[in-house]
């Protein structure tokens, strides 16, 4: 979460390319993950809320309709919904590959 928090944050100019939502299975109620929530913004993300969204994945359907094998888990999502890449760790390298290709074709 780290890594694709910062690259969030370096890439916001190309924001209008790209969108990461965090996606929680709902293991726990409503107040649980909130305080989950709030105590990673206090001690992991120094203060600062989460910059992206997080879809709350309650039945997991999210979750089986992209086939998730383990987790964590990421996947690089085109416009049209279509998978581009999936993998446990460095979805922010193929992200940034993506957006590279982007840039290029201006």
């Amino acid at each position: 979460m780290p890594k694709l928090t910062k690259f969030y944050e370096d890439n916001k100019e190309k924001k209008d390319h790209f969108e990461i939502v965090a996606i929680e299975f709902m293991s726990k109620d409503i107040d649980s993950l909130k305080a989950s929530l709030k105590t990673l913004e206090t001690k992991v993300w120094k203060g600062n809320s989460l910059p992206f969204p997080v879809l709350l994945d309650d039945g997991k359907k999210t979750t089986k309709a992209y086939k998730a094998s383990g987790f964590p888990m990421c996947f690089l999502i085109d416009p049209e919904g279509k998978i581009v890449k999936a993998d446990h760790f460095n979805v922010e390298v193929a992200l940034k590959e993506e957006l590279d290709k982007i840039k290029s074709k201006k």
